[in-house]
């Protein structure tokens, strides 16, 4: 049976459509896309101070593939594996009762591309 792991930094609720709520804990070390500091771009008028990044194109701290495991991830990390069919981002969050705890009612998964040509 296929089974959800959490790689964000944060706890995710999932009201599942069986069984009621699910709440997976954070990860420790959670899945990040690389970055590192650039410089060039011009300061912003703002009262406090702002660093400038640049995303990589790899991402630390995420598990390899394994059979029947999906991994709750960022959009960021996501978007930067897109080859990868195991790799799924919470949906908007929704109160429900019982708890109304808001908690995403779908996942996403995310590809470069369609599977077929559209017409």
């Amino acid at each position: 049976m296929a089974h959800l792991v959490n790689c964000t930094p944060h706890p995710v609720l999932l009201h599942t459509t069986t069984g009621g709520p699910v709440l997976l804990p954070a990860a420790d070390p959670p899945a990040r896309v690389t970055d590192h500091p650039t410089t060039g771009y011009p300061p912003l008028p703002l009262p406090i101070p702002v660093h400038d990044r640049v995303l990589g194109d790899t991402v630390d701290n995420l598990p390899p593939p394994h059979p029947d495991v999906y991994y709750i991830v960022s959009r960021a990390v996501a978007t930067t594996c897109g080859d990868r069919t195991d790799l799924l981002v919470p949906g908007p969050l929704h109160p429900l009762p019982p708890t109304n705890a808001p908690g995403a009612t779908i996942l996403i998964r995310y590809h470069h591309s369609t599977p077929y040509p559209h017409t």
